[in-house]
């Protein structure tokens, strides 16, 4: 798609949070719900037909549990992040589930809805990037519905969201908690990391949610605190393996979603979404700043200015386009079979 997103005219009270590199993350946060979901809600039975532990209360929506306690990998992930999610505030202390992220953009599985990208439900059109029909996992739902963004494995740390695949085939959904080194222990270094240790729920060695160690390639010669996971592939191509990293509630950019999820399924890679949103937040700053000094000089006259909104009909016209993209909530993209 060569429609780019115009720049923003607005010159109300709105703040365009800028991008850097790795901008302020929520990982303690989320390594909170999973040290609490260790304690209160390990081994209770693992399905792949399964969804949450129990009913997760999300502002004014539930996620309804199916299949009792047990669960399965993403919904499992998706609990740790709705969990999280749910206690989130905002700068002025109001409730993350009032305000961002509203029942429209969670519940379902519309393409609006991180649902499906969360839980790579297949679609039934194309994903050009991946020449498939399902996304790279919850990674992608952050991008899009500007929440966060990819980490490399070097710069991953405990609380970061990872979907893996392994050489026979399989895939898994995961929290990442720690490197692990050559003697199978934690560790902070990524060079030397041969592995890693994550939270999720899987049938072996855990029956629900539990910690496993994750090793790339063959299993190692040692022992280890949990139950091992070995032949994972370890790529820097997202559809094998990718590590994405939840913001801070308050440098969330969701108010255009629909024009990156648009190009998303037009062919624009996540990569190049994420440049052009920099480049936009970037042009965005700078034009708010110049117009904020011309709304003060208008309101000593006593004046308004006139205020166009061109990027907001623009994700007008991407919601009307993304209708016709539809989910199969039956049928996973990836092999999470245990």
């Amino acid at each position: 798609m060569n429609r780019k997103p115009s720049l923003l005219c607005l010159f109300v009270v709105f703040t365009v949070p800028s991008l850097p590199v790795y901008a302020a993350d929520y990982n303690q946060q989320i390594i909170t719900t999973v040290e609490w979901l260790a304690r209160n809600k390990s081994g209770l039975g693992y399905s792949l037909n399964s969804r949450y532990t129990e009913d997760l209360k999300y502002g004014d929506y539930t996620f309804r549990s199916t299949g009792g306690t047990s669960t399965m990998c993403v919904a499992a992930v998706f609990e740790v992040l709705i969990r999280t999610l749910a206690m989130a505030k905002d700068r002025e202390g109001n409730p993350v589930s009032s305000k961002l992220l509203k029942g429209q953009v969670l519940d379902g599985s519309k393409a609006l809805n991180i649902s499906p990208y969360a839980f790579q439900y297949a679609s039934l059109v194309n994903i050009p990037e991946y020449k498939r029909k399902f996304s790279a996992g919850i990674g992608d739902a952050f991008v899009l519905f500007g929440m966060g963004q990819y980490v490399t494995f070097k710069n991953a740390k405990g609380g970061d969201f990872v979907y893996f695949n392994r050489s026979n085939g399989s895939g898994h959904a995961v929290i990442l908690i720690s490197y692990l080194n050559r003697e199978g222990k934690p560790s902070s270094d990524a060079e030397s990391a041969i592995g890693f240790r994550y939270f999720s729920a899987q049938k072996n060695g855990t029956n629900g949610m539990g910690y496993r160690d994750a090793f790339f390639g063959s299993c190692p010669k040692v022992e280890t605190t949990y139950v091992k996971d070995c032949g994972l592939i370890k790529s820097d191509k997202r559809a094998l393996f990718a590590i994405s990293r939840l913001n801070d509630p308050n440098e969330w950019f969701t108010d255009f979603s629909a024009i990156r999820v648009e190009r998303y399924f037009k062919g624009d890679s996540i990569d190049s979404i994420t440049a052009d949103e920099d480049a936009f937040r970037q042009r965005a700053k700078e034009e708010l700043t110049e117009a904020e000094k011309k709304a003060q000089v208008y309101a000593k006259q006593g004046k308004f200015p006139l205020i166009v909104t061109e990027i907001g009909g623009e994700n007008d016209m991407a919601k009307q386009s993304l209708k016709e993209v539809e989910f199969d909530e039956d049928a996973f993209g990836p092999n999470f079979a245990e």
